[in-house]
This record gives C-alpha cells, sequence and structure tokens, in this order.
C-alpha cells in the first residue's frame, strides 16, 4: 500500500530528503520568534520544498520589514 507517494527513490543520504543531522532546526528559523513545521534543512537539497520555501519565505519577510511595510512579519504559505 502506498499512501501518498512522490515516485521512485533515487538520492539517498544527505543529499536526499530527510537531511544530515536534523540539527538546528530552531536555529536555522530565527529562534521561537516564527512557527515551525518540525523539518531539518541542513544537508538537504535545494530542491525540497521544505527548505527552498522556508527561504523563500523568509526573503518575503526580510523585505517587507526592510521596506518599512511591517515592523515584524510571518508569512506563511501553504
Amino acid at each position: 500500500m502506498h499512501v501518498n507517494p512522490t515516485g521512485r527513490f533515487v538520492i539517498g543520504g544527505p543529499v536526499g530528503d530527510a537531511g544530515l543531522t536534523g540539527r538546528k532546526i530552531i536555529v536555522d528559523t530565527y529562534g521561537g520568534m516564527a512557527r515551525h513545521g518540525g523539518g531539518a534543512f541542513s544537508g538537504k537539497d535545494p530542491s525540497k520544498v521544505d527548505r527552498s520555501a522556508a527561504y523563500a519565505t523568509r526573503w518575503v519577510a526580510k523585505n517587507l520589514v526592510a521596506a518599512g511595510a511591517a515592523s515584524r512579519c510571518e508569512v506563511q504559505v501553504a
């Protein structure tokens, strides 16, 4: 039985989906300032959406604050 299969698993290890260690999760996402889904970024391929989307939304939040549109910002995507 396959539930939400992601296709053939070709790339494994640190380059694959699991990440290298899973440490520094909260440090990578501004400490306790913003919510976090629990996935680690370290060691993941940049094509993994949990890593690339987190970096993209961080960029959006940073630029909204830098432009003066907000003093603090948290971006959520689904």
